[in-house]
């Protein structure tokens, strides 16, 4: 039976696009536990990405009670990140001949003599490599800040509604973790636990179990970076303390392949999460739980307002927090936010008018510089967040046009009851 199970979720969640179904309307949870992904390979990124996420959620679930199932979600803290240790190697060597490595260590080690034997032209374009893409991917990565502000705001929508976040993050992933706790709020830090994996970074920023951190010897990309940064005088990465006994993958490296393959490792992650969940403290739930859930975070201008248009019209924002299907449980006036909106699982199960379309959009109500909102949309198995840039502040007098950010439909199969959402950027 689970393995069906598993089979199911796995094809649920390689779906491409953002619709979800759902015959159980919600069941609220306790924990998110999320998957944060390292560096990819073009397309590929996301589906492996994916396949790692089911994979981890495989084995958490088969370490737990049948009953207490229902009290984790399984999240992907997506880095759409790309080039790999292999591929840069590859195209430094396709791009600067066979001299490279000696170039390589020439420029970490700063060694004129070395790089003066070399013609200058192809010393500037190595520079010039070097600079835009090797030490980019290896030593310090150019970080996609969407990325970051996308897990900051997931992470802070869960914690708002009740849940502890526990993160599982890989590779390049542990650099992406290590910046978004940075910007959590302090609040939200004391619900967020780290379980880091063939880190890249010389520090945690929160792991609460050891050892802090699982990473092979023989992990060859890690041996790299920390070669590199070794080279270049940098910290390096925490250090191995495990061995792998997985042949398949002779790299070392790879998260389903080897570190979830070997026995020890495997123990490892999930004991990793399972315990830092234990061990991390329930967060006050200052926002609702339901089927759909909108959550607004924003920079320190002191208010940008949400604003819903449910099925039936009725417009839900500050000055009428109660719809006819959902309700406006927090509105913040005082800077980055949140405010929330939800539609609790009874209403929709119970008032039929609750099926259709309902728009989400923001208002930026005041403040004094150009501004930035990121609205977090969950639904069934769906979750989208959405970066909206904001000039200029409109007062109320923006009230009753809002800029629109996402909608999300909901439709009924009058057969079977089964529901249906699909989430709509704007």
């Amino acid at each position: 039976m689970r393995q069906f199970i598993y089979a199911t979720l796995l094809l649920a969640s390689l779906a491409i696009s953002t619709q979800s179904h759902s015959e159980e309307l919600c069941v609220p949870t306790n924990t998110a536990i999320y998957y944060g992904n390292g560096v990819g390979q073009g397309s590929d990124t996301h589906f492996n990405a994916e396949r790692s996420k089911t994979r981890l959620q495989r084995f958490v679930l088969e370490s737990i009670q049948p009953e207490e199932e229902e009290n984790y979600i399984f999240k992907l803290a997506f880095n759409d990140s790309r080039g790999a240790l292999a591929d840069i190697a590859e195209s430094a060597r396709q791009s600067l001949g066979n001299e490279w490595p000696t170039l390589l260590v020439a420029f970490f080690l700063r060694d004129r003599r070395l790089l003066s034997l070399l013609p200058d032209d192809l010393v500037l374009k190595f520079n010039d490599f070097l600079t835009n893409q090797t030490i980019q991917e290896m030593v310090a990565p150019d970080l996609s800040n969407t990325d970051v502000a996308t897990q900051v705001a997931s992470y802070e929508s869960d914690i708002g509604e009740g849940k502890k976040v526990v993160l599982a993050s890989h590779s390049q992933g542990n650099i992406f973790a290590n910046l978004a706790f940075e910007r959590l709020n302090s609040q939200s830090q004391q619900y967020f636990a780290m379980v880091p994996v063939a880190s890249p970074e010389f520090f945690a920023r929160k792991s609460l179990v050891g050892p802090s951190h699982v990473r092979f010897s023989d992990d060859i990309v890690i041996g790299g970076v920390e070669v590199l940064k070794r080279l270049a005088g940098l910290p390096p990465p925490l250090e191995a303390n495990d061995n792998d006994n997985v042949d398949e993958d002779w790299t070392g490296h790879g998260f389903r392949e080897a570190y979830l393959a070997d026995f020890s490792a495997r123990q490892f992650i999930v004991n990793g999460i399972l315990t830092s969940e234990s061990l991390l403290p329930p967060p006050p739930q200052t926002a609702g739980q339901g089927t759909i859930t909108v959550t607004l975070t924003w920079g320190s201008n002191p208010d940008v307002d949400l604003h819903t248009y449910e099925p039936t019209g009725t417009h839900v924002y500050y000055a009428r927090p109660t719809g006819n299907f959902g309700y406006l449980d927090v509105d913040e006036v005082n800077g980055f936010g949140p405010e929330h909106y939800y539609v609790s699982c009874q209403t929709l199960r119970d008032n039929q008018a609750g099926v259709g379309r309902y728009r989400f959009g923001v208002n930026y109500y005041y403040g004094q510089s150009p501004e930035v909102a990121r609205v977090t949309v969950k639904t069934p198995n769906s979750e989208a967040t959405y970066s909206k840039a904001l000039s200029v502040s409109r007062g109320s007098g923006g009230d009753n046009s809002p800029i629109p950010v996402a909608d999300v439909v909901v439709s009924k199969n009058s057969e079977t009851g089964r529901f249906d959402f699909s989430i709509e950027a704007k």
